[in-house]
């Protein structure tokens, strides 16, 4: 079976990729903080095909040992599917340094090291896929959106 790795995976789209995958027949870790729902959706899965991995896609170091744990256990990755991003809304007038850094260190670091801890899997097979998941931000600009609306991808 096929690895693919899913970032944001414990709830919405997210869990919803994860649970898709599984059901085409992919070996599926997906990687979040979010302990209790990523816990209760793996725990859907009996076959051990799906794996939920506590990760911070803000560091780096995390995610690199996080994919290294998926490929691992099930082999090389043929998909990333990047969809962890957070959402804090505020207007030009009222932002905090915490929360534009909070959402640059999930929404462009975390797509950056997650891509490249991947990345390097794919090269080295030759093939795989990956999809960076976007809002609709990236087309249409929304009131307090200001910072979040710059990373969509």
């Amino acid at each position: 079976m096929s690895l693919a790795i899913v970032t944001g995976g414990a709830t919405g789209i997210g869990a919803a990729t994860v649970r898709k995958f599984a059901s085409e027949g992919f070996n599926v870790a997906f990687l979040d903080l979010n302990i209790r729902d990523g816990k209760k959706l793996e725990s859907e899965f009996s076959s051990g095909s799906i794996l939920f991995l506590e990760t911070d896609v803000s560091s780096k170091l995390a995610v690199e040992q996080s994919v290294n744990s998926a490929v691992e256990m099930f082999g090389q990755p043929v998909v990333l599917f990047a969809n962890a991003g957070v959402f804090r809304p505020t207007s030009i007038f009222e932002l905090s340094e915490e929360d534009v850094n909070f959402m640059i260190d999930i929404n462009l670091k975390g797509i950056l090291y997650s891509v490249a801890a991947v990345a390097g899997y794919m090269r080295d097979a030759r093939k795989g896929a990956i999809v960076l998941m976007s809002s609709d931000q990236a087309f249409v600009g929304k009131n307090g959106c200001l910072v979040y609306g710059a990373f969509a991808r």
